[in-house]
């Protein structure tokens, strides 16, 4: 039973898949940084995020409640991010780590009076090239949101996730976020990156020995 009980211990310690992660830094990620005008909307970058290649900004479904159901999250207010062909990205602080655990996380929903363009997407990458150097999902959730249809999505959730080796490329460059749009009116809101690092299983099986030795010394 003593042997069995420091086999276990060894399994638990010695053979971790991952460490506590944290959410990384993304500037104005809930689109409420900035004040949206009587009209209901805005034809230019929100801060912190670049526009490219077409209109888009910010909408208030509280104006525009007749084509927009509300925002997500019931904490802030009703704004979100629109496109009207146009495209937005930014580059974080945080950088591009061998064997970590990448999670994107991002709430995207369309107006109540268009169907969701094709072709709209979220990615995430390195560099502060829009669309460039893109990272492959291990894994990705992304329904589609469509009013049109008989079930009323309103706002759906998109989670892609990323793993890196031990050398990975372009390996300490800035990660960027890119929001593409596919066409006209794809809505976006409360944007999240987890990042978890991942021990290297040398250093796990180091670690097991070393805590195997240990208590088997004590006893």
């Amino acid at each position: 039973m003593k042997i069995k009980r420091l086999v276990f211990v060894g399994m638990l310690v010695g053979f971790p898949t991952s460490v506590l992660g944290a959410l990384t830094a993304i500037t104005n990620a809930g689109f409420e940084d900035d004040t949206v005008p009587g009209v209901g909307y805005t034809t230019s970058a929100p801060s912190g995020w670049t526009l490219t290649g077409g209109p888009g900004g910010l909408i208030d479904a509280d104006t525009l409640s007749s084509s927009t159901d509300p925002t997500p999250d019931p904490t802030d207010s009703n704004q979100g991010l629109y496109s009207d062909g146009g495209s937005f990205f930014q580059v974080l602080g945080a950088t591009l780590a061998s064997n970590t655990l990448y999670t994107l996380t991002i709430d995207v929903g369309d107006r109540t009076n268009l169907t969701f363009p094709n072709g709209t997407s979220v990615g995430l990458g390195t560099g502060s090239t829009f669309d460039a150097d893109l990272l492959v999902p291990i894994s990705s959730t992304n329904p589609v949101p469509d009013n049109q249809a008989a079930a009323d999505d309103g706002w759906v959730t998109w989670t892609f996730s990323y793993q890196t080796g031990a050398s990975p490329l372009n390996a300490g460059d800035q990660l960027r976020i890119d929001l593409k749009s596919g066409g006209r009116q794809p809505l976006f809101d409360n944007v999240r990156l987890d990042i978890v690092s991942i021990p290297e299983p040398s250093t796990a099986l180091f670690a097991s020995l070393a805590v195997i030795g240990l208590l088997g010394r004590r006893r």
